[in-house]
């Protein structure tokens, strides 16, 4: 089941996020893609790696990455948008897939698995926030009760990049410390703290 998060917009839209995904299994790039229904490779190569990041890149056990995934927002609260999809094999049951499938992840506006020894302050740090609107954002009225393995709502910074609003793109929105490929994958476009660039790749 989706875990909904609260959202701003006042019409039914859908829109572009991330979550983190630890695999419980050894793996690689295309199966977690597959797993996902990852439709363009880019976007999950966009939010972790470089370009020349090969499909068969492979993944140990407990390995963290972040999953790009639409989420449908209506009426305040936003949840995944029919993805991921999972065909049910023979011998599986809820729990099977929960845990051993999808990590026991729950979606979320930017999932964050919370590890071992991190603290709200060093999260919000990370990713250009305060602590103050996490614990908010979560309802957490004590840093002290950070759990490990949980999932935080972090809300990430985002990069409103100039694209012509009869694009397809339009409008562009990067997340901070990633990329996106546009203009057919000719321009790959970063968000960094205080920087947004636009580089043409070479054809």
């Amino acid at each position: 089941m989706a875990l909904g998060f609260t959202c701003n917009s006042t019409t039914t839209k859908t829109c572009e996020s991330l979550i983190d995904y630890v695999s419980p299994s050894d793996t690689t790039l295309a199966n977690i893609s597959s797993l996902f229904g990852v439709t363009n490779f880019y976007s999950l190569l966009g939010a972790n790696f470089s370009l020349s990041t090969p499909s068969n890149q492979s993944f140990a056990a407990n390995d963290t990455i972040k999953i790009p995934f639409p989420y449908s927002c209506s009426n305040g609260i936003g949840i995944s948008d029919k993805i991921p999809l999972y065909t049910v094999k023979s011998g599986d049951n809820w729990d099977y897939i929960a845990t051993y499938v999808y990590s026991r992840i729950s979606v979320v506006h930017y999932g964050h698995v919370v590890t071992k020894g991190s603290s709200v302050e060093q999260i919000a740090v990370e990713y250009g926030t305060d602590a103050n609107t996490i614990l908010e954002l979560n309802g957490i009225s004590n840093a002290n009760q950070l759990q490990a393995k949980k999932v935080l709502d972090v809300p990430l910074t985002v990069c409103n990049l100039v694209v012509h609003k009869e694009s397809e793109d339009f409008p562009l929105l990067v997340a901070n410390g990633t990329y996106a490929l546009t203009a057919s994958n000719c321009i790959q476009c970063k968000c960094q703290p205080s920087i947004s660039a636009y580089n043409p790749l070479s054809t």
